[in-house]
């Protein structure tokens, strides 16, 4: 499967949550209701073999002090010691890793007692969203995650998926699919489930239902500071690739 396609999927997605702008040499992404999230605030060369130049960091750094963000950059490829240097020099510091895995989609079959999963439709916005809110721990981002769920509920390749255990809504998803990859995103449950088997049981859905859809590949991401790798090898994951995220310095 093609790398393209799968930072494609990721960036069709990212859109969905934030504004996009493109320009020759940069792709930025940006949602000031949302300024904490560096995943929905960030640049990235549109070209991602290219390197950046000084006038390329310091737009960045306009751009996102402007909208009092904080400046970050994601490269997907290896950097040379003179970007380094640039970087170095312009405030920017490497701060993570973000790790694309991917799998084989496959029918799903397990299932937990219990624990019920299903597609969220229209009346199932304000659920998701608590839910959300309360794995991810950003109250502040109701009104403005309400929008986004909202428009993500309804778009034809977006699909969304709400966790019940006893009845009760413990933990949510969302899918991506496009160019025959299904990208999964927004795994979360709620603290009191944690380490339950609630969120192997989403992945695996989730699986399941690129699976059923068509698509032959699922891919998602991770920070390499959440340490979860192992958590999805064993859902069938592999790691295919890694981005580095550099962000400014600078105080905004």
């Amino acid at each position: 499967m093609a790398i393209l396609a799968l930072e494609r999927n990721e960036l069709q997605f990212f859109s969905l949550w934030s504004k996009l702008k493109i320009t020759k040499r940069l792709t930025l992404l940006y949602n000031p209701n949302l300024f904490d999230d560096f995943l929905f605030n960030h640049a990235r060369p549109t070209d991602p073999e290219e390197t950046l130049g000084y006038r390329d960091l310091k737009y960045v750094k306009k751009f996102y002090s402007r909208l009092k963000i904080k400046p970050t950059l994601i490269f997907k490829a290896e950097l040379d010691s003179n970007q380094k240097r640039l970087l170095s020099e312009e405030g920017f510091k490497a701060t993570d890793l973000l790790i694309t895995m991917t799998a084989r989609t496959r029918p799903s079959s397990a299932s937990r007692p219990y624990l019920t999963i299903l597609a969220c439709s229209v009346e199932d916005i304000a659920e998701w969203v608590k839910v959300f809110i309360e794995a991810y721990s950003t109250p502040s981002w109701l009104r403005e995650l309400s929008n986004i769920v909202a428009k993500m509920v309804r778009h034809p390749r977006c699909t969304l998926y709400l966790a019940r255990y006893k009845g009760v809504s413990v933990g949510v998803a969302a899918r991506y699919s496009a160019e025959g990859v299904s990208g999964f995103y927004c795994l979360g449950t709620t603290p009191k489930v944690r380490n339950r088997g609630v969120g192997g049981a989403l992945v695996a859905h989730v699986i399941g239902e690129a699976y059923r859809s068509g698509d032959p590949i699922i891919c998602l991401q991770t920070l390499a500071s959440e340490h979860l790798t192992r958590f999805y090898a064993r859902l069938g994951f592999r790691r295919l690739y890694s981005k580095t995220i550099y962000s400014s310095e600078v105080s905004i």
